[in-house]
């Protein structure tokens, strides 16, 4: 006897429905689709959102073209405005920037728009039938049955309801849950875009096709209202509201009540917002906005509903493929519970995000005013870019569909080498902990010995305490360029080659476009080296990696877009180091007679990490001034436009020769020195110096093998390496310290760590 297809009853025509049915139909899965309304694309609903996750899958199932091809521009300018309409931040080339990092641009139309093309890809259009209002749930032995307003029936072995907010599906699979398990269920259950913020209301207002404007005007109720209790609203109702803000201004030009005098439709609707606590039971299940309401001002409810209709297909796919007989309920119990398990949490930060925006919108906290006054002006194009990039690259893809090669510079999570490491915590409080033990460890083993020497100036700022710490430097690198012995000029070289490599990464990461304008920025970055030049580098180390710890966990420094560091910088920061720092240890290894000159000399050397870290970005700023930057031949013009320069990745070409420059140096340079050690060639005024800086160089070296274990961890904690490739990188950490030095292992790692972020451009 042959076995019987599998078959399954879709209820509302709905994106989220007809997606399930353009996903089961190319599946080769059986299908019918009921919908009430006597068309396939009523117009009901205004607009809807395409953002790159929701365009992803749409390009899965073959209707991205299509939608596309209906638009001629898309959203590419964003503002923010104040209760007055003035632009408080504006952002120029918004969906360029989107199209670059993810692939696709933030795109607006008509719902009636994608539900017809939803509709039209489909290739069995018989199988969609409409006024098909249901009215009755029952199931059977092995499926279930659906009664529609005209007495049809139709069965199938698994109901779907995406049939909206007031489901008719989710009342009957409630009510035959309380019948058929009591208790299953709560009983409580059912108790270019401008942002324009005011006290207790606020604006969004969109451009769509054919010239047209989508706008929602986003009001706070003097109460939350649940089930039956939530209102609905007459056209009146609808009138009186909208009269009360004809007067808000939208901009600098136009009030709300041109635009509502000339709307094509409207509606006022309360906004739902909830998320059910149990999306199925039996052979029935409930997805988009049957089993979770967005709020409408993120963009996001579409691509929500889609993605629950993916991961309800990936999980039964997976299913049918280990049950080959067929599925009985218990096995459709696991696809449905898989699918909320995947599900449910991400719809739930979604739903979270979404309030937050809005309380945020209309200015509904205390600290929300502050951060429109102070903080939204200051943004960066890359912040803004974040509130979407961050819940965009967490979206859903069909497993057993081809994913589209379209370029994109960052990559879907589902894309990435290996899968994230989620709750960190632990290791990160950890390493924290050891971080600050070598930071305590520092202020004690690390002393200054006393020195005797040749009694030179003492008095440089007046500030006893600095100019003692300047006084022993003097003292220190005085008596080793006394004399002409190759092994004392070996033995500054050695440590200068543990000291550069740190200066040269710290001004990189104060330039790194994910530490932008945070606590880990260049201004940042000079107090460190405004400690380096009057404490010792083993007790610097360890608060830089401590304070780095936490800065770098943050979104914008740890997504693929923070990598990313100024072509001038990148391209001055070697030259100028060497000339600045190394110079004047030339000068200091010249055998000056008048000892006051090199008493200047070793204490100008000293600061040379602050000076030479101020003289990077002003070098910069003047080459940048003389020499305009070179044209980029690039046939899309997409890709030439100003804002997009990053994207190229200009600067990887000059910060591999800084990494790969300085490795070679201080390798060589450690491997000499080691060398001369272990023959005991060592000069006995060398030997007194490697006494002075052997604790310190212990506590850099112990420190950067720490922090660069953590940030090879980092890696694999985020995905972008695999957990072989990371543990083969902490192994050559921990052999290669012993034969290049700390200082060529640090400056490896973060050359290491560069490739594998631009591995995962595409």
């Amino acid at each position: 006897m042959a076995k019987k297809a599998f078959k399954v009853v879709i209820v509302g025509g709905s994106v989220a429905g007809l997606s399930l049915a353009n996903m089961l139909e190319q599946l080769g899965i059986d299908f019918v689709l009921l919908e009430a309304y006597h068309d396939i694309a009523p117009q009901v609903g205004a607009s809807i959102g395409l953002y790159p996750n929701f365009s992803r899958l749409l390009d899965q199932i073959g209707c991205y073209d299509a939608l596309r091809s209906l638009l001629e521009e898309t959203v590419n300018q964003g503002y923010y405005r104040n209760p007055r309409g003035e632009a408080i931040f504006s952002f120029r080339g918004l969906s360029d920037c989107l199209e670059r990092r993810h692939g696709y641009p933030v795109m607006f139309l008509d719902r009636q728009m994608l539900l017809k093309v939803l509709s039209d890809n489909l290739q069995q259009k018989t199988k969609i039938l409409v006024r098909k209002q249901v009215v009755k749930v029952e199931t059977t032995g092995t499926g279930i049955r659906v009664l529609t307003e005209d007495n049809s029936w139709y069965e199938g072995d698994i109901l779907i309801g995406a049939d909206g907010i007031h489901s008719t599906i989710r009342k009957e699979m409630h009510s035959l849950g309380k019948r058929i398990s009591p208790g299953y269920f709560d009983n409580d259950e059912y108790s270019s875009s401008h942002v324009i913020m005011n006290k207790g209301f606020s604006y969004l207002i969109l451009t769509g096709p054919e010239d047209r404007v989508y706008w929602f005007l986003n009001v706070k109720d003097d109460k939350v209202s649940y089930g039956k209790d939530v209102p609905r609203y007459s056209k009146e109702d609808e009138r009186c509201l909208a009269e009360e803000h004809f007067d808000d201004r939208l901009n600098e030009c136009d009030v709300f009540g041109d635009l509502y005098k000339n709307r094509i439709s409207s509606t006022l609707t309360p906004l739902h917002e909830y998320q059910w606590q149990r999306w199925h039971f039996g052979r029935i299940m409930t997805i988009g906005d049957a089993s979770h309401k967005l709020n409408p001002i993120t963009g996001f409810g579409g691509a929500c509903a889609v993605e629950g209709a993916a991961a309800l297909v990936n999980a039964l796919k997976r299913q049918m493929n280990q049950c080959p007989n067929g599925l009985s309920e218990p096995d459709i119990q696991v696809v449905f519970a898989e699918t909320q398990a995947v599900r449910e949490k991400r719809t739930r930060h979604l739903l979270d995000n979404a309030r937050t925006m809005q309380s945020f919108d209309a200015l509904d906290t205390l600290i929300a005013p502050l951060i429109a006054r102070f903080i939204i002006p200051n943004l960066t194009r890359d912040m803004a870019l974040q509130v979407v990039g961050l819940d965009t690259v967490e979206g859903t893809r069909l497993e057993l569909f081809p994913t589209p090669k379209r370029p994109r510079y960052v990559p879907f999570t589902d894309e990435l080498p290996a899968k994230p490491i989620k709750d960190a915590w632990f290791l990160k409080a950890f390493t924290a902990v050891l971080f600050s033990l070598l930071l305590f460890l520092s202020w004690f083993i690390s002393k200054d010995p006393a020195l005797s020497g040749v009694a030179l100036e003492h008095v440089h700022t007046g500030i006893a305490w600095i100019d003692q710490r300047l006084a022993y430097t003097v003292q220190v690198f005085y008596a080793e360029t006394d004399y002409e012995s190759s092994c004392q000029k070996l033995q500054i070289a050695y440590f200068m080659a543990v000291l550069l490599p740190t200066i040269l990464i710290w001004i990189i990461e104060g330039h790194r476009h994910g530490n932008h304008l945070s606590l880990a920025s260049w201004p940042t970055a000079m107090l460190f080296f405004a400690a380096l030049s009057l404490l010792s580098l083993g007790r610097v180390m360890p608060m830089y990696c401590l304070f780095s710890l936490f800065t770098s966990s943050r979104p914008a420094y740890a997504m693929v877009t923070g990598r990313h560091v100024p072509l001038l910088i990148a391209k001055t920061i070697l030259i100028v180091s060497y000339v600045g720092y190394v110079f004047s240890i030339l000068l200091m290894v010249i055998l000056w007679i008048d000892y006051n000159i090199r008493d200047l000399i070793i204490t100008l050397w000293r600061f040379s990490p602050l000076y030479v870290s101020i003289l990077i970005p002003i070098i910069a700023g003047l080459i940048s001034k003389i020499q305009p930057p070179a044209q980029i031949k690039i046939s899309s013009s997409l890709q030439e436009k100003s804002y997009l320069r990053m994207y190229h990745n200009e600067d990887i070409g000059p910060l591999r020769v800084v990494y790969r420059f300085v490795v070679l140096m201080a390798t060589l340079t450690h491997v000499v020195f080691v060398f001369l050690f272990i023959s005991n060639n060592l000069t006995t005024s060398a030997k007194t110096l490697l006494k002075l800086f052997q604790y310190d160089i212990i506590l850099y070296a112990v420190t950067t093998v720490l922090w660069s274990w953590w940030s090879v961890y980092d890696m694999r904690r985020l995905g972008y390496t695999t957990t072989q490739k990371a543990t083969k990188a902490a192994l050559s950490i921990l052999v290669g310290t012993f034969i290049v030095g700390p200082g060529a292992i640090y400056v490896g790692t973060w050359h290491w760590r560069e490739d594998v972020i631009l591995a995962l451009n595409k």
